[in-house]
Parts: structure tokens; sequence; C-alpha cells
């Protein structure tokens, strides 16, 4: 059996992490409150694209995770 390698973040992957998360948590925080204002309205685009970039960031700094990857 071989033994696989272990991985671990950079200080810059740390960063990153750490601000992508606040951001993440700041966007959620947002959609509680429009939710309560407009629970029934759609989301904006630029809601939508502003999540979805940094949901992207996240999964790229999670790729060489041991729990993304497949065995």
């Amino acid at each position: 059996m071989k033994k696989q390698s272990m991985w671990l973040p950079s200080n810059n992957d740390i960063a990153s992490y750490k601000l992508l998360s606040e951001m993440l948590k700041s966007l959620k925080n947002e959609f509680d409150l429009l939710s309560k204002k407009k629970s029934d309205e759609q989301l904006n685009k630029m809601k939508i694209k502003m999540v979805n970039k940094v949901l992207g960031q996240l999964k790229e700094l999670f790729q060489n995770e041991d729990s993304s990857l497949s065995y």
C-alpha cells in the first residue's frame, strides 16, 4: 500500500480561507435579512455571482484536502 504525502496549507492559503469564510458569513447574514424583508422575492443576479465566486475560491483552496480527494 502506497502512503500518500501529507498536504499542509500555506500561510497564504490560511489567510485566504479566513477572508473567504468571513465573506461567506457576511453574505449569509445579508441573505437572512433579505429573506425576512422580502421572503418571496428572487435573488439579484449580482448576489448569486458574488456567492458563486466565493464558493469557487473556497473549492480551489480545499482541492487538496483529504475529504475532497477520491481514493
